[in-house]
């Protein structure tokens, strides 16, 4: 598992690389995930369905994500549980699960929601995120009441890939963040959203008309790194 550290509360990703490293990332990685998303959102046309380039989009981060995580053999894997799909590394104990948020993802200012309705499962990783504070609270002022129930709990802790795409402003921005808290729709009873974060890594917003190079299909499938160049918003 990864050395811990201090997280920041609300940062720049560029001003924690090595927090990111710890974590097996690179600004890289998170950019081009973003960025054949983007690619994929904006080839929908009118005849598709309104909810194709979301669909769309959304899957092909995961699938970038995954390339260049995978592609590094230092343990990356992905798995579809309980309703939830997620890249996730169990020697690093770190997961990521990739959704779209509303308008404040991305804003270092914003205070940012999930965007669709959550269930069960993602009520449970942000529950056991909170869990896995406790017992290391516990281990700081008691070890040995933490070591008799760290076997309850899954020691994967789950950090959510949230980006959205404004087609106000024509970018697409994003962050990294750990869930703190998850609350019930108003009026939706079982529907439920991630509204706050105890810590959020934010990156550089992705412009609708920069220059983007998308992974390729071939380069997908055989997860080797691959090299690209991303035009950020000045």
């Amino acid at each position: 598992m990864r050395n811990t550290s201090p997280l920041p509360t609300i940062s720049t990703a560029s001003a924690h690389a090595d927090l990111l490293a710890s974590m097996g990332l690179t600004l890289d990685d998170m950019d081009q995930a973003i960025v054949d998303g983007l690619i994929q959102f904006k080839k929908a046309t009118k005849l598709h369905p309104v909810t194709h380039g979301g669909i769309t989009a959304w899957g092909e981060i995961n699938a970038t994500l995954r390339a260049k995580l995978i592609g590094k053999s230092i343990g990356w894997s992905y798995k579809h549980q309980a309703g939830l799909t997620i890249t996730h590394n169990k020697e690093l104990g770190i997961s990521i699960i990739v959704t779209s948020g509303d308008k404040d993802t991305g804003l270092l200012d914003g205070s940012p929601s999930t965007k669709n309705k959550k269930g069960p499962s993602t009520r449970n990783i942000v529950t056991n995120n909170l869990t896995l504070d406790l017992f290391h609270d516990l281990g700081e002022n008691n070890s040995g009441v933490a070591q008799l129930h760290t076997n309850k709990v899954d020691p994967t802790e789950t950090w959510v890939l949230l980006y959205h795409i404004d087609m106000v402003r024509k970018e697409a921005r994003y962050e990294l963040s750990l869930p703190a808290s998850i609350v019930q729709v108003h009026g939706q009873e079982g529907k439920l959203k991630i509204d706050s974060w105890k810590s959020r890594i934010i990156f550089e917003p992705l412009p609708f008309d920069g220059a983007i190079t998308s992974t390729s299909q071939d380069e997908i499938d055989s997860t080797e790194e691959i090299s690209f160049e991303v035009s950020k918003k000045e």
